[in-house]
């Protein structure tokens, strides 16, 4: 009898730390993984210092190497009964990321920080074309795609903000906004975006809650997210109607853009605590503006139409909780 394959997966690390002074400390470690279904071996160093100033200034800086393996159906892909991909290695990426932090007092902080990665041996197929495994997880379901191999590229690049402020009588807020870009190369040696690469994401939330006796609040929280439109291929509508299922049109991998996205929700809480119990009642309202961000193209395969499917629109949600 034919023993079944084994995909475990071993992982084993070391890290070592040392303390210059009560202000800069250093970090150095190496990662590893072993991937049993076919001998694929990752070692990953890594090294981080970081230095805590006075007046709660402090930098930061991270360099690594980090793998990661492929989903593993990928790996049982087969082209005339044959798997093709098992001898696929992990993909790799070298990370170097630079933080600036400041916290004043003991309610706000402030995080900026800068980062690029360098990917490499990306799974593309071994013919020339746009495919890449660094879009996996943009549409439903893993790519079948057999006789793939490691020469794809990749990097990714972006400035990051964070402004926080704590809970406080009451009342928080948190704002981040992410700058980036990110493109990939594949078979055919041509650079492209990721079906990620919307350039920007900002997100604002904040909250308010009010005692109005003991025992009894009432809150108010609230979140904008406002981000870059997602990257898309066009059908080839003639294709698609020649041969009765969508066909898309591969010179224009990820060259079509979906409009910005925008979404504000909306929440009202009330909390009643009543002894050993607490119960809330609350109304949370989504997508308050009704906006119709596009999820996803549609194509009639027999009269060539294209539509728009949208996420959803303005939902209500209501909830009531015991807790005991």
């Amino acid at each position: 009898m034919q023993s079944r394959p084994s995909a475990g997966l071993l992982r084993g690390w070391t890290n070592w730390q040392h303390r210059f002074n009560d202000q800069l400390t250093a970090n150095l470690g190496v990662y590893s993984q072993y991937f049993m279904l076919n001998g694929s071996l990752a070692v990953e160093p890594r090294f981080n210092i970081k230095y805590a100033g006075t007046a709660g200034h402090g930098v930061s800086l991270g360099l690594g190497l980090h793998s990661q393996l492929q989903p593993l159906e990928v790996y049982f892909a087969e082209a005339e009964g044959v798997q093709t991909n098992r001898e696929l290695d992990f993909s790799r990426s070298w990370h170097a990321v630079l933080g600036y932090d400041y916290s004043p007092g003991g309610q706000f902080h402030v995080r900026l920080e800068t980062y690029y990665q360098h990917l490499f041996n990306i799974p593309v197929e071994t013919v020339p074309s746009a495919f890449s495994m660094l879009n996996t997880g943009a549409q439903f379901g893993f790519p079948e795609k057999p006789m793939l191999r490691n020469d794809g590229l990749g990097r990714n690049y972006g400035l990051e903000l964070t402004v926080e402020k704590f809970l406080h009588k009451g009342f928080y807020f948190l704002f981040t906004q992410s700058l980036f870009d990110s493109k990939y190369r594949t078979s055919d040696a041509r650079w492209r975006n990721t079906a990620f690469n919307s350039k920007f994401v900002s997100n604002f939330l904040t909250g308010k809650e009010w005692t109005l006796k003991p025992g009894f609040n009432v809150g108010v929280d609230t979140k904008v997210c406002v981000a870059g439109g997602q990257w898309y291929t066009p059908f080839d509508v003639q294709e698609t109607v020649s041969k009765g299922y969508q066909v898309y049109d591969d010179a224009q991998t990820f060259a079509k853009r979906y409009g910005t996205y925008f979404r504000w929700d909306l929440k009202l809480s009330f909390t009643w605590e009543m002894g050993r119990t607490t119960q809330k009642f609350f109304m949370d309202f989504q997508n308050v503006t009704a906006r119709k961000n596009i999820y996803v193209k549609r194509i009639n395969t027999t009269s060539g139409t294209i539509s728009d499917i949208n996420q959803i629109g303005f939902f209500p949600n209501v909830n009531y909780q015991f807790t005991f």
